[in-house]
C-alpha cells in the first residue's frame, strides 16, 4: 500500500464518461493507499464536466476540481494537476476512461524500488484511423529522438520528479515527454503492459487534423528544446 497518491483527471467535454470514470476510480485508489485525492482538471469543457466534477467533489472531499477558463490542451491541463498535487504519488487517467483505474494495481508494488512505472499497451484494438494516427505518431517520434521511445498511457511517479523535469509539450505527448526526460536524467524506470479500453460514449478527440499537427508540433519544440 502507498503512503499517499494524487489522481490527476484531464478533461475536456467528457460530461458522458466522466462520471463513470469517478465512480470507477475512487473505489480502487481507497484500496491502494493510506490518503487519497483525486484531482479532474476541466479543461475549458462547454458541456456539463464542470459541474459533474463540482457534484462529486460535494459528494467527497478527497475530489478536487480545477477549472480552465479555456481550453488549453491535455498536456496544460496534466500539467495543471500534477503541480496542484499534494502527496507523495501522482498518476494520471484519462477522463473518457481510456484506462481501467484497476491497472494502477499492478504499479503499487513496484513503486517502492523505482520512481516511474509506465503501462504501455499490451495490445491496441484501434480502428484504422486511430490505428495509423498511433503508429505515425511513435514513428515520428523515435525518429527524432531513438529508437526506445514508446506510449505512455497511464504511469505513476513520485511527485518530486515533476519539480526537477521541464515540460513543454500542450498535447498528449506530454506522457511520452515527460518519461523520455526522465530516463534522460537516470530516473528509475520500469515498464508494465496495460490493456486499452474503447470509449464507451464518446468520440475521440485525438485523430482530428488539428489536434495531430499540434502533437507533431510539440515534438519539434521538444526536439529542440533538447
Amino acid at each position: 500500500m502507498l503512503s499517499s497518491l494524487s489522481i490527476v483527471v484531464p478533461a475536456y467535454n467528457e460530461e458522458k464518461s466522466l462520471q463513470r470514470v469517478i465512480e470507477a476510480t475512487i473505489p480502487v485508489i481507497t484500496n491502494l493507499t493510506l490518503a487519497y485525492e483525486l484531482i479532474i482538471v476541466n479543461d475549458g469543457s462547454t458541456d456539463l464536466t464542470g459541474e459533474i466534477a463540482e457534484e462529486s467533489a460535494k459528494n467527497n472531499k478527497s475530489v478536487r476540481v480545477i477549472h480552465h477558463h479555456r481550453n488549453c490542451k491535455m498536456g496544460v491541463a496534466l500539467l495543471t494537476g500534477y503541480r496542484n498535487a499534494k502527496y507523495e504519488f501522482v498518476a494520471p487517467l484519462t477522463g473518457a476512461g481510456h484506462v481501467s483505474p484497476n491497472e494502477l494495481r499492478k504499479f503499487v508494488p513496484l513503486m517502492q524500488d523505482t520512481d516511474i512505472v509506465v503501462g504501455t499497451w499490451a495490445e491496441l484494438p484501434y480502428g484504422v484511423s486511430r490505428s495509423v494516427f498511433h503508429d505515425g505518431r511513435i514513428a515520428l517520434a523515435r525518429l527524432l529522438f531513438g529508437p526506445h521511445v514508446a506510449s505512455a498511457p497511464i504511469y505513476m511517479f513520485r511527485r518530486e520528479l515533476i519539480k526537477d523535469i521541464s515540460l513543454r509539450s500542450v498535447t498528449g505527448f506530454i506522457n511520452i515527454e515527460f518519461v523520455m526526460k526522465a530516463q534522460r536524467k537516470g530516473y528509475r524506470i520500469v515498464t508494465v503492459p496495460v490493456t486499452w479500453q474503447p470509449r464507451q460514449e464518446s468520440t475521440s478527440k485525438s485523430t482530428n487534423v488539428r489536434t495531430i499537427l499540434a502533437v507533431a508540433f510539440d515534438m519539434l519544440k521538444v526536439r529542440l528544446s533538447l
